[in-house]
């Protein structure tokens, strides 16, 4: 898989591969993905999108939009992480720990993530409390996760005031 980061002529790909894999709820992570990205802190290099050849849309994508925690900078949300489960040489797994090589490459310290713990303990995350971080914000049968790359800032994300909408 060839990973690369974003660009505007991407973005309608984009949203067609987040409406397949989120469904009844697509249009309103659509919606989301385009405030995160009208942030003063969205880089189009922290879109990260998986494609298997350059004659395919994107298979996966993954955003990742810096964050404070604790009123310090070096931290990363991942939101949304979509992924196109009818390609059956997408490997889930390699792109998600290449995404997030890639952001740690970058310089963060940290990537925090919403979603269930055992899916993702596999993956380097565990419960951000169990490290000193709070969210605000929580979703029904997720936790806010973390991965850490070595010593990050305790304290509570800074979410951006939309977010609690999605």
């Amino acid at each position: 898989m060839k990973l690369r980061h974003e660009t505007a002529t991407d973005r309608s790909a984009i949203a067609t591969l987040i409406a397949r894999t989120y469904l009844a709820s697509g249009a309103k992570l659509i919606e989301m993905t385009g405030l995160l990205r009208d942030l003063p802190q969205y880089k189009p290099e922290l879109g990260v999108i998986g494609e298997l050849d350059n004659e395919t849309p994107p298979v996966a994508y993954a955003l990742f939009t810096p964050v404070k925690v604790g009123g310090k900078d070096g931290v990363v949300l991942l939101a949304p992480l979509a992924l196109d489960t009818d390609q059956p040489e997408l490997d889930y797994n390699a792109f998600l720990h290449s995404a997030i090589e890639h952001v740690k490459k970058l310089g963060y310290k940290a990537v925090l993530m919403h979603g269930v713990p055992e899916m993702y303990v596999d993956d380097g995350f565990e419960p951000a409390a169990d490290v000193g971080i709070k969210g605000s914000i929580s979703y029904p049968g997720t936790a806010l996760l973390v991965k850490n790359f070595g010593t990050v800032p305790t304290g509570d994300v800074a979410y951006p005031e939309f977010l609690s909408r999605f």
